[in-house]
């Protein structure tokens, strides 16, 4: 998915991975309303974006499936 459905998806509470993520990283949105990665790292979505501004981040967001080891 693109990244404005990406940006739709996590604001409805899915989690998200990215094609060049390694096989355990997510993003969601936590209880407070933060972008939150698997590692308990909280930023706000502007703080997000700002990070994975590159173009290929622009794409290829998918839903993260913790029983999908396709990618290990």
């Amino acid at each position: 998915m693109t990244k404005d459905e990406a940006i739709i998806q996590i604001e409805k509470g899915k989690k998200l991975t990215h094609y060049y993520f390694t096989a355990d990283e997510y993003v969601f949105l936590n209880y407070a309303g933060l972008y939150e990665t698997e590692d308990g790292v909280a930023v706000t979505k502007e703080l997000f974006w700002t990070y994975h501004f590159n173009k290929i981040f622009d794409d290829e967001w998918e839903f993260y499936d913790q029983q999908d080891e396709t990618k290990l």
